[in-house]
């Protein structure tokens, strides 16, 4: 493992010597997943000090916030969907999750429900908001965001009370399961989080619910008419896409389960196109292989996984222009997230995929000579890691949500000395990653029940975490 961590890093060197700023653009302190087109978790404010909870916003009757992290506008305000209250019907099984847009002091600007399509032909799934909104670079009131029964929203935050819906694509396709019902089904899911490229498209991913497809979209971000689809017709083999596409030297980059592809920027609509590169990962049985998480850093591309049949997890490191491997490192857990600091640092946070009671995780901190600087274990799972200007560390334990337990907020210095923690939230949390707006405070959403067992009538809240000194950022 030496070896490969002094590879990693050197190539780490090379790439962020080439490295353009992917801040330098961005209007919004956290203006999509991963806060930047390159997926780098890292903010240009510095998060708190001394953490206090300044405000709680209770989203009633929404049940969970699973995935969906926080946008964050140029003017504060903070955007996000729920998984919705649950309902299951003969064979339909829905929720309405909604998208809410909440303002810099925590009031609730609007909530927009997309509303369940029911013609009467068309079998009704999934309506979870399971994906962090994007925002539109060139015009932040705008926003972007899909929901789990196939649809791409873009609607326009015109003030308090006041938005519109820009447009709605409908993926839904004429699927072999669905004709054996006698109905068409609604599309993939999508969690996929949208990005936004320079070509003025959004690009998406659904992915594989019984008898629906996995499919690649690109869409234009003003019509939402389509440009392209991968492939034209039909599903890829390889049927789940959960990780977040990133953008970056003239491609978007998408994972499945053991595939990423290479897409051009700017290919023209309406000619059916395909992907300029695919690395495959064949080595482990499908069922128990998939990548987590993509990140770029100059020309390499990272790309996290995980490992159900061993039990550890990989960070590969892909040549970004041609797709070749360059190195796969492993570690004893399934990696959440892999973040590549600027400050002579490599951060990554693992955890095993148990459930409730003896789950674990670790953060581990790397510098670019390949010493492992400091190992830290918990007896909890594990969130994404968030970088501020500093590159000090903000995670979260996710606690229980089977009994209750609370998640709890950790901050570390870049050494992984501890900075202060636990600082207990109401609920547990689920996969919800953490934000930092202009002023330096934490955003994050909890999960006060499991999935679609909501029984004991919990909502769940938004939390402001900032400095108790209430200094500048």
């Amino acid at each position: 493992m030496w070896r490969a961590l002094k590879f990693l890093v050197c190539h780490l060197m090379i790439a962020l010597s080439i490295q353009t700023n992917a801040s330098a653009e961005i209007l919004s302190p956290w203006p999509k997943a991963g806060h930047d087109p390159q997926n780098t978790r890292k903010s240009e404010y510095r998060g708190p000090e001394i953490p206090v909870i300044i405000t709680k916003v209770r989203l009633v009757g929404q049940e969970v916030i699973n995935n969906s992290g926080i946008t964050i506008g140029s003017d504060g305000t903070f955007y996000v969907g729920t998984w919705g209250h649950s309902y299951i019907s003969g064979l339909d099984s829905y929720s309405d999750g909604k998208m809410y847009a909440i303002d810099k002091d925590g009031n609730i600007k609007w909530c927009y429900d997309p509303g369940i399509v029911d013609d009467g032909n068309i079998l009704r799934q999934f309506g979870t908001i399971e994906t962090t909104p994007a925002l539109d670079p060139e015009d932040p009131s705008v926003i972007y965001f899909g929901r789990g029964d196939g649809r791409l929203f873009s609607l326009k935050d015109n003030g308090y009370n006041d938005f519109e819906v820009r447009w709605i694509y409908d993926t839904t396709r004429d699927s072999e399961w669905g004709r054996w019902f006698g109905r068409p089904i609604r599309g993939g899911q999508i969690f996929t989080s949208p990005a936004v490229g320079p070509d003025g498209r959004v690009y998406f991913a659904i992915t594989k619910a019984p008898g629906t497809d996995t499919a690649i979209y690109a869409v234009d971000k003003d019509s939402g008419r389509l440009c392209w689809r991968y492939p034209e017709e039909g599903s890829l083999a390889s049927n789940k896409i959960v990780t977040n596409p990133v953008i970056g030297n003239g491609y978007v980059y998408f994972a499945t389960k053991r595939n990423i592809y290479a897409f051009e920027l700017y290919a023209r609509c309406g000619i059916p196109t395909g992907p300029v590169w695919t690395y495959a990962y064949n080595d482990e049985p499908l069922d128990y292989f998939f990548f987590t998480g993509l990140m770029l850093r100059g020309y390499r591309l990272f790309a996290n996984s995980a490992s159900l049949w061993k039990g550890k997890g990989k960070v590969f490191v892909i040549n970004a222009r041609s797709g070749k491997e360059e190195r796969i490192i492993e570690f004893d857990k399934a990696v959440v997230s892999a973040v590549v600091g600027n400050r002579g640092r490599v951060y990554v946070s693992m955890s095993d995929y148990g459930d409730g009671e003896g789950q674990t995780g670790s953060l581990l901190i790397l510098n670019y000579d390949g010493e492992i600087i400091k190992r830290i274990d918990f007896n909890d799972g594990i969130s994404t890691i968030t970088l501020d200007k500093h590159e000090n560390i903000y995670l979260y334990l996710g606690g229980n949500t089977d009994s209750g337990e609370p998640g709890s907020v950790y901050s570390y210095t870049m050494n992984g000395d501890l900075r202060w923690g636990p600082l207990y939230l109401d609920a547990p949390v689920m996969t919800s990653p953490i934000s930092i707006d202009g002023m330096g405070r934490l955003v994050i959403g909890d999960a006060p029940c499991k999935h679609h067992d909501c029984s004991r009538g919990e909502d769940p809240k938004i939390y402001i975490i900032g400095d108790i000194r209430i200094s500048s950022p």
